[in-house]
């Protein structure tokens, strides 16, 4: 198949792509968070690589067809895959992280649910602010946005060209920094709504201090919480949208 002149390359390249879009939906929740069965996400990497071959005739694998110089190209491929799939994965870190915040301030911290799509237990908000990072994925039309980042990828650093991880570092260790930025900045109104509340609680409990406060702050903070996380959500669209832009600024800041 290798030494065939037409269906060898062709072949080649589109295995070659697929290590490196496969890559970057392995390492994020894009297709996991739907329950798409294992085949159909292999046809669906195998089927986009051979449509970007098709459309990019310049990402093709231009190098030396035999064992070694295909082994490296492919290690190559693995490499730069997990890297651009750090920065998708980061995104859906900024919200988890942010709905971390906000189950410690509420008080859901202390109660876990099992996520049957990452198959582990977490908080009530870190789950649903997970799932709502996959909504606002396709609902602001980032996906379409990480398809045309990954034809770009090809086009400015095509399959097979040397690739030297340690110049991706600085790159990687700003966006992990971002990511307790905007997390933070998502939900900063609600943690602000949720420290005047405390503030109102200890006034009360300090003018009535037979009043069991326990009993009184917990569905307290449960309702002002998320009342004002619902209220700011329906505006938050720009702060998600920094959330994904950043993603695309680091791969960016890698090929240039």
């Amino acid at each position: 198949m290798v030494g065939s002149p037409w269906y060898g390359p062709w072949a080649v390249s589109v295995l070659l792509m697929s290590i490196r879009i496969g890559m970057v939906f392995a390492m994020t929740p894009i297709l996991s968070a739907m329950p798409v069965p294992l085949m159909v996400r292999v046809l669906f990497v195998l089927g986009f690589s051979a449509a970007l071959v098709e459309a990019i005739p310049s990402a093709a694998y231009r190098g030396t067809v035999d064992l070694t110089a295909l082994t490296t190209a492919a290690l190559i491929e693995f490499s730069v895959g997990v890297v651009l799939g750090l920065g998708v994965l980061f995104a859906f870190a900024t919200f988890s992280v942010a709905g971390r915040i906000l189950d410690i301030q509420i008080g859901f911290g202390i109660g876990q649910l099992f996520d049957p799509a990452t198959r582990q237990n977490l908080p009530l908000l870190t789950g649903t602010m997970s799932y709502l990072a996959a909504v606002c994925l396709f609902s602001l039309d980032v996906h379409h946005t990480l398809l045309r980042a990954l034809a770009y990828s090809f086009e400015h650093f095509p399959m097979g060209m040397p690739w030297a991880m340690t110049d991706s570092l600085p790159v990687v260790l700003r966006h992990v920094a971002g990511v307790f930025t905007l997390a933070f900045a998502l939900v900063a109104p609600v943690v602000a709504c949720l420290l005047l509340t405390e503030f109102g609680l200890v006034m009360l409990a300090r003018n009535l201090p037979q009043m069991n406060m326990f009993a009184l702050g917990m569905p307290v903070k449960v309702i002002v919480g998320l009342g004002a996380l619902a209220a700011w959500l329906t505006g938050a669209g720009e702060h998600v949208s920094r959330i994904f832009t950043a993603v695309f600024r680091s791969w960016e800041a890698l090929f240039r």
